[in-house]
């Protein structure tokens, strides 16, 4: 199912995109589904060229030809606009789930079970969230030192 999905999203590799496919141990015994054509931008159609440029390489079939780590972190897309914002500073919507009927909400007064007998079910709870005031995002440069921080401290 696995492989199925991948083909239908991709396209199906083939010797033309991947020189020495059919050398691999299990190519012959594996029944590839026919899909022609790479469905990315039907998947995603709000996602910039720079983006689906981007998952092209790193999701490449053919290994020597797929992007590294390296040159993807130095893809026209992370230098883009919109710029990298840490999460405090993200977009938020406001909460969507039905607190009056959700036995699990956050203060229903009921750990686990139902709430048969409750007198609470009829009330209705109102969530406030409290909006931070904006603030200026931090300069390419500084997210960017950051970023090369991390990676080198994670490996």
């Amino acid at each position: 199912h696995q492989l199925h999905l991948i083909c239908e999203l991709l396209g199906s590799p083939n010797i033309k995109i991947w020189p020495g496919l059919q050398n691999l141990p299990l190519f012959q015994r594996l029944v590839m589904p026919e899909c022609d054509y790479n469905n990315l931008r039907l998947k995603f159609p709000e996602a910039p060229d720079s983006c689906l440029e981007l998952i092209n390489r790193m999701l490449t079939f053919n290994p020597e030809k797929r992007a590294t780590a390296e040159a993807c972190l130095q893809h026209l897309y992370f230098v883009e606009a919109p710029a990298p914002q840490e999460p405090q500073w993200m977009p938020t919507w406001r909460e969507h789930r039905n607190y009056t009927e959700n036995p699990r909400a956050p203060g229903s007064g009921s750990r686990k079970g139902s709430r048969k007998g409750s007198s609470r079910s009829s009330e209705k709870r109102v969530v406030v969230k409290k909006r931070l005031a904006p603030r200026q995002p931090l300069p390419r440069s500084t997210l960017i030192a950051v970023a090369k921080q991390r990676k080198s401290s994670v490996f």
